[in-house]
């Protein structure tokens, strides 16, 4: 594992891997990841809507708010994207700021 002003420097400094790793990378945003998980969990709620106002507004406001009220409970679930950032930092300056898993 790399000490912390390691990374710090491979970070930085253009000459480690020819580029910068780009600091705007949706690789180190794992609030994007907590977006995708958002967007899926009300999706399948839709989906599972019935009747006539299945894809109202207000439904899809409705399932939101039951979406987001689950997630205010789910300290797993954000622990676990907190808990990813190091390796979300050690694959970008591994991948030379290209593809990673993330």
């Amino acid at each position: 594992m790399y000490e912390r002003c390691q990374v710090s420097t491979l970070w930085q400094h253009k000459s480690c891997y020819g580029k910068a790793a780009s600091t705007s990378s949706t690789d180190l945003n794992p609030a994007e990841d907590l977006g995708v998980i958002i967007k899926d969990r009300v999706e399948d709620r839709m989906l599972n809507e019935e009747g006539r106002g299945r894809c109202s507004h207000q439904t899809l406001s409705s399932n939101l708010e039951m979406v987001l009220h689950d997630l205010e409970h789910d300290t797993e679930l954000f622990a676990e994207l907190l808990l990813s950032f190091r390796h979300r930092l050690y694959a970008v300056v591994a991948a030379a700021g290209g593809h990673t898993d993330y």
